[in-house]
C-alpha cells in the first residue's frame, strides 16, 4: 500500500504528536495488527482522521481490516459448534438398569421411614396438644373476666385526660414540619464527565481567570461546573455523561463544549468557541 508507506515514512510518533492519537494505535494501524483493533467503531474513527490530516486512502486498508475480522468471526463460530457437537456426545450415556432399580429402592425406603415417624411421633405430640388445650379452658375463662374489668379502668384513665395526648402528639408534629422543610433544602448536585473511546487530547480555557491547560487520556474526565471554561477534544469518539444523561458521539472531527457561569454544560460550533474565548485558542 503507497498511502500507508507515506504514513510510515512520516513515522508513528510524529502522527501522534501531530494528530494526538495513541501512538499505539498508530502503530497498530501501520504494520496491519488487526487483531489489536477490536473496537471498530474506534479504527474507523482514527482511520477517518489519518485520511483527513494527510490526504491519503486508506480504502484497501479497511477492506483487509473487515475480511480479517469476518474470518475470525466464522472460525470462532464453526469452533464453537464443534464444542457444542462435543459436549452434547458426551453428555448421552447408556441407561443403567441396576443403577435404576436401586434409585427407585431408596425413594422407596425414603418414603417409608417418613410414614413410620409421622405415625408414631408427629401424630402423638398432636394428640397431646389438644389435651393440654382442653385443660387450659378452664383458665382461659377466668383470665377473660378479669381482662374486661382491666380494660374497663383502662378506658376511664384515657377518658380523664385527653389533655395529656394532644400534648404528646405535639412534637410529633413539629418533627414532621422540620424534616419536611429540611427535605425541601437539599440542593440537586450536577455532574459531567466525559468518557473517551480511545485515547484522546483535551484543551481546557478557564474563562474566569484566562487560565490554560490540557492533558492526553483514556479514563474518565470529570469536569469542574463550578467554573466557566470551554472545552475542545481532539476527536469526537466520545461518551458524556451530562447530570446522568448518556450521550454517545462516533465523530472524527474535534469537538467543542461549554460551561456557562451557572454550571450548564452544552456543545458549541467553532465560531462560538472563539468568541466564549475572546481570541485565546490553541
Amino acid at each position: 500500500m503507497e498511502e500507508l508507506d507515506k504514513l510510515k515514512q512520516i513515522g508513528a510518533r510524529e502522527i501522534a504528536k501531530n494528530t494526538h492519537m495513541a501512538l499505539g494505535k498508530i502503530e497498530d494501524i501501520l504494520n496491519l495488527n488487526f487483531e489489536n483493533l477490536k473496537d471498530r467503531a474506534t479504527t474507523t474513527g482514527l482511520i477517518k482522521i489519518l485520511e483527513r490530516e494527510y490526504n491519503v486512502q486508506l480504502q484497501k486498508w479497511v477492506e483487509d481490516y473487515k475480511g480479517f475480522w469476518e474470518n475470525e468471526i466464522h472460525q470462532e463460530e464453526e469452533l464453537t459448534k464443534a464444542i457444542n457437537i462435543k459436549i452434547a456426545h458426551e453428555a448421552v450415556a447408556p441407561n443403567n438398569p441396576i443403577k435404576s432399580w436401586f434409585i427407585i429402592a431408596l425413594i422407596l425406603l425414603i418414603i417409608g421411614i417418613g410414614i413410620y415417624i409421622y405415625s408414631n411421633f408427629i401424630f402423638s405430640q398432636e394428640v397431646n396438644i389438644e389435651n393440654a388445650l382442653l385443660d387450659n379452658n378452664g383458665e382461659n375463662i377466668a383470665l377473660v373476666d378479669s381482662s374486661i374489668l382491666d380494660e374497663s379502668n383502662t378506658q376511664s384513665e384515657i377518658a380523664q385526660s385527653p389533655l395529656e395526648a394532644n400534648d404528646e402528639d405535639l412534637p410529633t408534629s413539629v418533627f414532621l414540619d422540620e424534616e419536611m422543610h429540611a427535605n425541601e433544602e437539599t440542593p440537586s448536585f450536577k455532574k459531567v464527565e466525559i468518557k473517551p473511546l480511545s485515547s484522546v487530547w483535551v484543551g481546557i480555557i478557564y474563562l474566569d481567570t484566562k487560565q490554560k491547560t490540557s492533558l492526553i487520556t483514556d479514563k474518565s474526565l470529570e469536569i469542574d461546573i463550578t467554573r466557566p471554561q470551554t472545552i475542545i477534544t481532539g476527536h469526537g469518539m466520545l461518551e458524556i455523561d451530562n447530570n446522568q444523561e448518556i450521550l454517545q458521539y462516533h465523530l472524527a472531527d474535534k469537538m467543542r463544549f461549554y460551561v456557562d457561569d451557572e454550571g450548564n454544560f452544552s456543545e458549541i460550533n467553532n465560531a462560538q468557541y472563539k468568541q466564549y474565548n475572546g481570541g485565546i485558542g490553541w
